[in-house]
This record gives structure tokens, C-alpha cells and sequence, in this order.
């Protein structure tokens, strides 16, 4: 014990004085600190568009400003533009950011949509690294943090799809991956003209609409939200997994070696599913210092009223805030039968987020004619993450969504 104590030390001492993070391509080659099977993998130390243009894709920002004030950064990619050209919107989910889509080399889904010949848009939602700008406030004030999903779908969303139909004048087919789903019924729902206009398709991976239940240890921190939710705002200012220096360091660290990451795989394990076999030595490391990032408490908070009431639902202010709001003491739903595009769902047989139970109803709330699909991965140890982070994405997903996004380009 004593030796692996010593021996995560020093690899710890080794990861705070680098600044790439180190991969192999194996997990026994991390152990051979000589190996020449391993190297920096600089795209540690690149943002989204620089990753972009590494690969030799025409990449550019665009940031937009929402109703409500927040600045937004949309990144565009392509190999080349025709009048053929096709775009594609990606949605990232909670506690991450578009890095989720180009952090995974080759696998990475930017990467393959920009190899077909696809205008690829990413999506980064306010507040998170890239969308962190405000007419008004900053991230120190507590009222920056005051959204859900709601302001996530009707407002960074609606807008990202409105800017990217004026530029391009077509519609899109838009990707979302975990919450980046959610954001996209709230958003179809509550603007189903809006959406009409911008939108030929919804592709899920991993949806969210309905939550059933939760881990079992959730139902214990029910007494105790709210009291959580104020102390978050008085230290935190409303802000959770804050990208500091610590945290920074901390993940390279949890980078550096196969103990510690597949440590890190077990702790992301008991929230979304169990699953050491699609693990990539090549580009895991990447996954930990990279794609990580800040969330707004109330995110957390509508996602636990979901939970809480088994319904898909607008967020909940309490009795007097809802009756000022809504007109009701109760949030309304979202109406998912007014979405008025094809939905395709993607969903993990093992994941303990986006259970198939609470997607099945999500899907079939959905209009009959806009019921797309319906998909259950075929490897039974498909969880949560690996939808962006599996070293099988190319075979066991791509291959089909591929073919969805064809196929709803072609709809009329």
C-alpha cells in the first residue's frame, strides 16, 4: 500500500510540471516513463477552433448575443463550402462544453461530420468556457447563474439556430448529446413555428426529457437542495466545477495514469453506467483536463424537479413565483407533441442517466409522424459517456447516425 501510495505521488509530482498531458497507446505503456509508443497530445493545449484548423478545416467563431444579454460563441467548421452544403448543429450537455465533439481525435464527431462534406456549427452554452460573456453582468454576480434549461432551449439555442439559418439559409439538422437534448425539445416545444423554420431534423444521443428516479443515494439530498443551492450561491456565486487552478491540476493528475484514470472512470461509473471496455488510452487523458466545465446551480436544480416529479416541465419558482410567472402555482409542461420535426433518439442499454424507460416516454409524447426512431445500442455495456468518449464510435454509432442525418436532409 505504501508503494502505491509513493508511487501516485510521484506520478502526481510529474503531472503538475508538464503541460501537455502525455498518452500511449496502451494503458500498460504509462507505467515505461521512456516508452516510445507515447507522446504529448497537444490537443490539451488547444481551445475548439485551433483543434479545428489543426485538422486543415476551415474554422470560424461567431459570437452572438442573446434576449437576455449573454454572449455565446458558435464555432463553424468545413472542409469547403457549396451551395450543396449541408449544415449541422452540435449540442454539447451539462458540465461540458463543444470540446465534447473535437477532443477525441478521429473519433471525435466534428471531425467525421467535416470528412462528409457537412457545415458543422458547435453550440457552447452560456456560462460555460467558451460562452462566458454578458451585456451587463459577469460570472461573479449571482444573477449571471439564474437559468435553466429553459433559457438554455428558448434563448442560447433558439438563437445559435436563428443566426446559423440567416447565415446559411437552410435548415439544420441538429445533434444533441445528455442535456444538449433537453434544450432541444424545451426550444421545439415552446417555439414550434421558430422551429419549423430552422430546423429539418432533432437527433438525441443519450436523451433527456423525462428523468425516473435517480441514483438510489439522490433521495437523500431532497431534504437538504435548497439549503445547498444558497450555500453554492454565498461561496460559489451560483457557479458548480468552477475551472480554476486547482481543479485544473487536479484533473491532469487524474490524467497522468491508468490507475488514476480508470479510478476516474469508476467515480463517472456510478452516475452514468459502467463501462471500462471503450476507454481509449490515445485520447482519455484529453477527455479529463479538457472537456469538464462549469455549470449554473439552477441546471442542477430543474434537473432534480424533473426528477422529484417525474415530470418534463418548465422550472419550478415555488408557489408565488410560479403563480407570478406562469399564472399557476405549478410549472406548465413542455407539450412534446408540438414539436414539429423528425426526432431520432440514440439510446445507451446501460445508462443510468438517459434510461430507456423515461426516453421511450419522452419519444412517444412526440407526435406519431415525428417519431423517427428509436434506437437502443447494441453493445448492453453502452453507458453515458460513451457516446462521446467510446474508442468504438466510428462502428457502433456513427455508422447509423450518419445515415439519419442523410436521410432527414432528404425529407421535404
Amino acid at each position: 500500500m505504501l508503494k502505491i501510495s509513493l508511487f501516485l505521488i510521484f506520478w502526481s509530482f510529474v503531472a503538475l510540471n508538464v503541460n501537455s498531458v502525455r498518452v500511449c497507446n496502451s494503458f500498460i505503456s504509462y507505467f515505461n516513463v521512456l516508452g516510445c509508443d507515447c507522446y504529448n497530445n497537444i490537443d490539451d493545449t488547444l481551445n475548439v477552433t485551433e483543434i479545428l484548423r489543426r485538422w486543415k478545416f476551415t474554422a470560424e467563431e461567431h459570437r452572438i448575443t442573446t434576449p437576455d444579454g449573454y454572449t455565446i460563441l458558435l464555432s463553424r467548421a468545413y472542409t469547403s463550402l457549396t451551395r450543396n452544403s449541408q449544415p449541422v448543429v452540435l449540442g454539447h450537455g451539462m458540465f461540458s462544453n463543444s470540446m465534447s465533439f473535437v477532443y477525441n481525435g478521429n473519433n471525435s464527431l466534428a471531425y467525421n461530420l467535416g470528412l462528409l462534406g457537412y457545415d458543422v456549427w458547435l453550440v457552447n452554452f452560456r456560462g460555460t468556457r467558451y460562452s462566458r460573456g454578458h451585456r451587463n453582468l459577469t460570472t461573479s454576480d449571482p444573477k449571471y447563474w439564474d437559468f435553466s434549461f429553459h433559457q438554455l432551449g428558448t434563448l442560447d439555442l433558439g438563437a445559435a439556430l436563428t443566426y446559423i439559418t440567416r447565415i446559411t439559409t437552410k435548415k439544420s439538422v441538429y445533434i444533441g448529446y445528455s442535456t444538449g437534448t433537453t434544450v432541444s425539445y424545451v426550444y421545439a416545444s415552446t417555439r414550434p413555428v421558430d422551429a419549423g423554420t430552422t430546423l429539418k431534423g432533432i437527433i438525441s444521443l443519450a436523451p433527456i426529457g423525462y428523468i425516473d428516479g435517480g441514483l438510489p443515494f439522490q433521495k437523500y439530498f431532497d431534504p437538504v437542495i435548497s439549503f445547498i443551492k444558497r450555500i453554492i450561491y454565498r461561496l460559489l456565486r451560483g457557479e458548480v466545477l468552477k475551472r480554476n487552478l486547482i481543479l485544473n491540476q487536479g484533473m491532469k493528475t487524474m490524467a497522468f495514469t491508468p490507475i488514476t484514470m480508470f479510478v476516474a472512470q469508476a467515480i463517472l461509473g456510478v452516475f452514468g453506467g459502467f463501462d471500462f471496455s471503450q476507454m481509449d488510452p490515445l485520447t482519455y487523458p484529453v477527455f479529463l483536463t479538457n472537456v469538464f466545465d462549469s455549470a449554473g446551480v439552477n441546471l442542477l436544480e430543474h434537473a432534480d424537479q424533473l426528477r422529484k416529479t417525474g415530470n418534463f416541465q418548465w422550472y419550478d419558482y415555488g408557489n408565488e413565483g410560479n403563480l407570478a410567472r406562469y399564472g399557476s402555482p405549478t410549472p406548465p409542461p413542455y407539450r412534446l407533441n408540438l414539436i414539429p420535426v423528425p426526432v431520432t433518439m440514440y439510446v445507451g442499454r446501460n445508462d443510468r442517466v438517459a434510461l430507456e424507460k423515461p426516453a421511450q416516454k419522452t419519444y412517444t409524447e412526440i407526435a406519431n409522424r415525428f417519431r423517427n426512431g428509436f434506437n437502443m445500442m447494441n453493445n448492453t455495456r453502452w453507458n453515458h459517456f460513451d457516446f462521446i468518449t467510446s474508442k468504438n464510435l466510428k462502428t457502433e454509432l456513427y455508422k447509423a447516425l450518419v445515415e439519419t442525418v442523410r436521410s432527414m436532409f432528404l425529407l421535404k
